[in-house]
């Protein structure tokens, strides 16, 4: 898993936070900048999780991005 958050000019490396919060047994993540600062102030910003998929076909590489705030329910 990898994990960045912020805009075009700037973003930051949230992996270890957010693999922290899951361990941790957190499973809603609602606003970004309380979890991860706020890397680019004023600027609209995105959390892009890549991740390797667990099918039953083969393991895939993953993209995925929510805009900044979007809930996310974690499993």
């Amino acid at each position: 898993i990898k994990a960045t958050y912020g805009s075009e000019s700037k973003t930051v490396d949230v992996t270890e936070k957010i693999k922290k919060l899951h361990a941790g047994g957190f499973k809603n993540l609602g606003s970004y900048n309380s979890h991860f600062g706020d890397p680019a102030p004023g600027a609209p910003k995105k959390l892009s999780i890549t991740y390797k998929s667990k099918s039953k076909s083969k393991n895939k590489i993953r993209s995925v991005d929510f805009q900044e705030d979007t809930p996310i329910k974690m499993k």
